[in-house]
């Protein structure tokens, strides 16, 4: 079938960081794995941007795999400027401390090539799919408003099963925001592009002791933002692009699926006496238009 499925990341900018290891799996299978860092300057602001690496050694067919052989000459690239195209995937890990899967994006590394002379830094992304949880508010521990979040699901090559990707939506872009959400309802089928922000900063506190001096610590703050900046109509229901309510149902009752049973495969494995939170929620809502689908 041919569903919604744009998902390029173009980031330019010097390579800072090449950490790669060349490993195998239980069965032999040698791959590839670790990350790049891409400093990119953007409005004058640095952003040190991790990009995932992973590929195998051979393709299903038993054919080399350039981007195996690409990716293991990643060194000659540090301290250089780069261009590279990647894409987004949802990541995900299972914090032990509260027994709850959380969910993130992570960019994945597809091409990299020596930037051109004329290039600017840039990081941006491009991205379609179906919406699973239309704009919702964002607010800190003192209940401010500090931007909204929009949650859009994406099916894999083969149709076997989706991403969700989480973007962003500032604050001052009041017009962004409205339209956003006047148009992009659960389950629509929908298009957008945007700017990527990794910034950190660092901030220094000091506790207070009950004798002697106290020691200042530091702690690095990292944040990782997905902003959209303009985005297109929906998709209609008779488009070949847009995903069908029946496919949308599976895709997210099989994503439950998976997040549950990893929940209690983790469970299982640790010693820790507190239940883990069911990881379905509420089970998705009949009409053909839910508020939300996750």
């Amino acid at each position: 079938m041919s569903r919604a499925k744009v998902n390029k990341v173009y980031i330019v900018g010097e390579v800072v960081e090449v950490s790669t290891e060349v490993r195998a799996t239980n069965d032999g299978r040698g791959y590839i794995n670790g990350k790049i860092v891409v400093k990119s300057v953007l409005n004058g602001i640095e952003n040190l941007i991790d990009v995932k690496v992973l590929a195998f050694e051979k393709t299903k067919s038993g054919e080399t795999n350039r981007l195996y052989t690409n990716y293991t000459k990643l060194d000659g690239f540090l301290n250089k400027r780069v261009a590279v195209t990647a894409e987004l995937r949802d990541g995900s890990m299972v914090q032990q401390a509260s027994g709850q899967l959380l969910h993130f994006n992570e960019i994945y590394l597809r091409f990299i090539n020596p930037a051109k002379a004329d290039m600017v830094d840039t990081a941006t992304f491009e991205f379609s799919g179906f919406v699973v949880k239309p704009l919702y508010e964002r607010k800190n521990k003192d209940d401010e408003l500090i931007g909204y979040r929009l949650e859009v699901a994406q099916a894999n090559f083969s149709d076997t099963n989706i991403s969700v990707i989480r973007f962003d939506v500032d604050k001052q872009d009041v017009n962004i925001a409205q339209a956003i959400e006047a148009n992009y309802e659960a389950g629509t089928t929908v298009s957008f592009s945007g700017v990527i922000n990794y910034i950190s900063t660092a901030e220094t506190r000091v506790e207070e002791v009950a004798f002697g001096e106290a020691t200042p610590k530091t702690y690095i703050r990292s944040e990782k933002v997905f902003r959209i900046t303009g985005g297109k109509e929906p998709y209609g229901d008779e488009d070949p692009l847009a995903y069908p309510m029946d496919e949308i149902k599976k895709f997210v009752a099989d994503y439950k699926t998976a997040d549950a049973e990893r929940l209690e495969k983790a469970k299982s494995a640790t010693e820790d006496s507190t239940p883990a939170p069911s990881a379905g929620a509420a089970a998705m809502q009949s009409r053909i238009r839910p508020s939300s689908l996750i």
